[in-house]
């Protein structure tokens, strides 16, 4: 869960157990973007991204979040923006 960052990332992330949301995005104080990108789970609960209008989902209308390749381990359903960019990580690379 996020709450009061102004940019940030999600992602390499294999996500397993029971709880009710793997992530919650929360918009009002992003400043720049918040990327989710290229995470695995397994949804024990109730899903990937927590739905509400003051959130980030994959898809959303917000031009802060961006949700890309992150996978259903259950049915290899891909969650992520229809028509977003490209996810780049914060972290450099070797």
């Amino acid at each position: 869960m996020t709450e009061y960052v102004t940019t940030g990332e999600i992602g390499h992330n294999t996500m397993m157990g029971s709880v009710s949301y793997f992530v919650s995005v929360d918009l009002s104080s992003i400043v720049t973007t918040f990327t989710v990108h290229d995470n695995y789970f397994d949804p024990g609960g109730y899903g990937f991204a927590y739905p509400s209008p003051r959130n980030g989902t994959p898809n959303d209308a917000s031009p802060k979040t961006i949700f890309t390749h992150n996978v259903d381990m259950r049915t290899g359903a891909v969650l992520e923006d229809a028509h977003g960019p490209a996810a780049t990580s914060s972290r450099s690379r070797p």
